[in-house]
């Protein structure tokens, strides 16, 4: 597998601990409660050090179907703990964006999207 595939699968590996199915991918069927890994906006940019890069990626977090309240509350108590999660393993959450629908499993999942970052080299 690829240094990037490596740190998405990474991720997916330290989200999984929060009781959701961890997707390291788009995948084309989602159950749901959810995490989704995605390459970020720029997905790799210079690091802080010579040889080094950043590598961002976003995190949609989808709730499972329910009331509005209800996903609503879902929602930000994962939030809450996926921050805490990340950054407690060592990841940079640069933001939390506003939830939106995601069109998954002929429906729709509210998702909130988390930008975050690593420091890596990505030679093997």
């Amino acid at each position: 597998m690829s240094v990037l595939g490596d740190i998405r699968q990474e991720l997916a590996t330290v989200l999984s601990s929060l009781d959701l199915n961890t997707y390291p991918y788009l995948p084309p069927k989602a159950a749901l409660p959810s995490a989704v890994i995605l390459a970020g906006s720029p997905y790799v940019e210079s690091g802080q050090t010579m040889g080094s890069r950043t590598v961002r990626l976003e995190v949609w977090i989808s709730v499972q179907k329910g009331s509005n309240q209800s996903e609503t509350d879902q929602g930000d108590l994962l939030v809450e703990a996926a921050v805490d999660l990340l950054e407690e393993d060592g990841w940079l959450v640069e933001y939390v964006g506003q939830p939106t629908d995601w069109d998954v499993n002929n429906g729709s999942a509210l998702t909130i999207p988390l930008i975050v970052t690593s420091d890596v080299t990505l030679s093997n």
